[in-house]
């Protein structure tokens, strides 16, 4: 039986194509690896043809103690852990997510289902397996549903590849991958485990069915739990969104601010994306352009507070207001609130759609009911995105099971179960992006049809966020639409791009990050100026102040003259800002000056409420703290491509222009 195993298991892997993509004979890593893995495979099958053929010793005949009761609590405790422990640490962390597309399906189907597959390979299959082997083979079949246990265990809870995002296809924003010491790591811990869980079941005794019946009970207990947490949290988000109408309200006749967020919104590539489409130029006449800006941070949890609520959320006044015994997440709630009540208390009518929380659920907005002046709600999840959502539905189904099987595979084979999003499947349909380009740029493509222009001369605040360049996403050329496949025949899309003396580079080895990032960026621009057209069409583009401004960029690598000797890629914290002021149709500008994304605040209110103040402690809103200027703390991510996730924080005084390195001063920490 080890045998077979072994030979199916190997065969499993060859069938998928992964292997034979991964095996590259020149890389000494892989040939360890897949040494490993062969030798681990064919010495069963070595051991089985020895006995068979008398060439090992044979030892007097055993008897083997029945294992009935263990294996099948050992089958209903892999069938709980499969089919329904893990599946339902995905679905409890934000039930509403699974519900965006299909509202007809509860997301408690998906554990459903994986369960009725698990139950279907465990229960129904193994006890086939169980029935139809000798003493012998039913002993060794426990041991093997014993080790598997522990092996999943280890690998689910000590071994999380860090893949970015996850979207509701199950599908990763980055490939998972370990270093090769945490591959060892892996392979030393299992092999522990295996020697004692052999050694246990060998002499374990009663001990067997006692620990077997235990997992078991602990499987279902936990099982339940999260059911119901996953239920609660449906229905909790359901009861505060009866009668929503989702809309972008436009006022006719009075002032309209928009503060639109495009979540990790690359600026550098702005100069490249109006040489490529001029009519970007037209549709965007009246903003000003300021390409000098820096973010606090390099991702939403560090970038988004200062750009919501000034220079007093920005990483050095967060880590002091910490430090005096306040949370992250209190903290950056209370700059998600600033200008929506501000602008709220001083008589302006808000809006607030798709919030960029970082720590609190994303479809939890009961920071806003307080404030009755506010309405606030998503679009993102309430847009249809016109799927083929039957389609949807069964790759999400299928995907939910070997998801199951990924988490518990061993850290060398994760990658191979992934199998780019395809989870071994024939006929993969990748819906990458799902959960965050797919949703935003549905939304900035039915801008036209969710604007509603309000008669008379009310004021309106709008705070959007949108999260269509938050995603890589290949789309079809020339328009970047995501309406038809993308046949790129005779297109080189890795090809350099040139603007205003500049060249923009794209990774050849990783074309779906990096040009992918381009195509989310071009594609909103392009949905945005279209929107713009509209607004003039409708006679309320000059009554908008529109600030257009991202949260921070990302560590592309792209663009030499961002490129520090000092490890930085300016890339990574250069955000977009653009602003436009009420009745400007003046051409597009450019303005180098020095700017910060925690200008954001003062830039909505400037000359419309009196002297601006933070509602929360008082302080007026001022960019003066950027004058002589600003501490900036260089956090590595653990997620980065091209830097070093493991290099420690380093503090820099940063002023004037970003770009140039002698203006990155390094600092003790203030």
């Amino acid at each position: 039986m080890p045998a077979a195993a072994a030979v199916l298991f190997f065969g499993f892997l060859l069938g998928s194509g992964r292997l034979q993509e991964k095996i590259a004979w020149k890389d000494r890593e892989s040939l360890f690896l897949y040494g490993m893995i062969m030798l681990a495979l064919v010495w069963p099958l070595l051991r089985s043809l020895g006995v068979r053929f008398g060439m090992l010793k044979q030892g007097a005949e055993r008897t083997y103690p029945k294992t009935g009761r263990a294996v099948l609590f050992e089958e209903l405790a892999l069938a709980l852990f499969v089919g329904l422990v893990i599946p339902l640490l995905v679905l409890v962390v934000s039930p509403m997510d699974f519900l965006v597309m299909d509202k007809a399906t509860d997301p408690l189907h998906y554990a459903r289902f994986s369960f009725t597959v698990s139950c279907g390979v465990f229960l129904l299959w193994g006890s086939l397996i169980y029935g139809m082997a000798d003493e012998k083979g039913r002993w060794n079949y426990g041991k093997i549903l014993f080790l598997l246990q522990l092996v999943g265990l280890l690998d689910m809870l000590f071994f999380r590849a860090v893949v970015g995002n996850v979207s509701t296809m199950l599908e990763f924003e980055q490939l998972p991958h370990f270093e090769l010491k945490a591959k060892a790591c892996n392979l030393l811990l299992i092999a522990a485990l295996l020697a004692a869980g052999s050694f246990f079941w060998e002499k374990g005794g009663r001990l067997r069915d006692g620990f077997a019946a235990v997992l078991c009970f602990s499987f279902l207990a936990m099982s339940v739990y999260q059911a119901v947490q996953t239920k609660q949290g449906i229905h909790e988000v359901d009861e505060g969104n009866t009668d929503v109408e989702y809309v972008v309200p436009i006022s006719k006749e009075g002032r309209n601010v928009i503060v639109l967020m495009l979540d990790r919104g690359i600026s550098a590539f702005v100069p490249f994306l109006f040489e490529e489409k001029p009519q970007l130029q037209e549709q965007f006449a009246g903003f000003t352009y300021y390409p000098n800006t820096l973010s606090y941070g390099r991702g939403t949890g560090t970038g988004a507070p200062a750009l919501y609520g000034g220079y007093e959320y920005a990483t050095e006044a967060l880590e002091e207001k910490e430090h005096a015994g306040r949370s992250s997440e209190e903290l950056h709630e209370e700059a998600l609130l600033v200008m929506p009540v501000l602008f709220g208390e001083n008589g302006w009518k808000v809006t607030v759609t798709d919030p960029a929380f970082w720590a609190a659920s994303a479809t939890d907005y009961s920071i806003y009911d307080p404030y009755p002046y506010i309405t606030a709600y998503s679009l993102e999840r309430n847009v249809p995105v016109g799927y083929d959502l039957e389609h949807m539905k069964e790759a999400r189904e299928r995907n939910f099971f070997f998801y199951s099987l990924y988490r518990m595979a061993p850290a060398m084979l994760q990658d191979e179960v992934y199998d780019k999003g395809g989870y071994l499947a024939a006929d993969h349909t990748s819906f990458l992006g799902e959960g965050e380009f797919r949703r935003g740029y549905t939304v900035l493509k039915n801008m036209e049809t969710l604007t509603q222009i309000r008669e008379g001369s009310e004021d309106l605040f709008l705070s959007i966020c949108n999260n269509t360049t938050h995603a890589e996403a290949l789309l079809a050329l020339p328009e970047y639409s995501d309406e038809r496949e993308p046949d790129y025949t005779g297109i080189d899309i890795a090809a350099d791009k040139y603007a205003e003396g500049k060249t923009l580079r794209f990774d050849r080895e990783n074309v779906g990050l990096s040009v992918g990032h381009y195509h989310s960026n071009m594609a909103a621009f392009l949905k945005l100026g279209e929107w713009f057209d509209y607004l003039r069409e409708c006679g309320v583009y000059d009554n908008c102040r529109i600030i257009i401004v991202s949260d921070h960029g990302y560590e592309l690598a792209q663009r030499e003259d961002m490129l520090l000797s000092n490890g930085v890629d300016v890339e990574a914290v250069n955000p977009l800002l653009l602003v436009k002021d009420f009745g400007c149709n003046a051409p597009f500008a450019v303005d180098e000056g020095f700017m910060t994304n925690a200008d954001t605040p003062l830039l909505a209110a400037e000359g419309l409420i009196g002297t601006p103040v933070n509602p929360f402690t008082g302080a007026v809103l001022s960019s003066d703290a950027k004058k002589a200027g600003v501490h900036f703390k260089w956090q590595p991510l653990e997620w980065d491509f091209y830097g070093d996730p493991d290099a420690p924080a380093r503090w820099y005084l940063i002023k004037d222009d970003i770009f140039d390195e002698e203006n990155w001063v390094p600092m003790a920490e203030p």
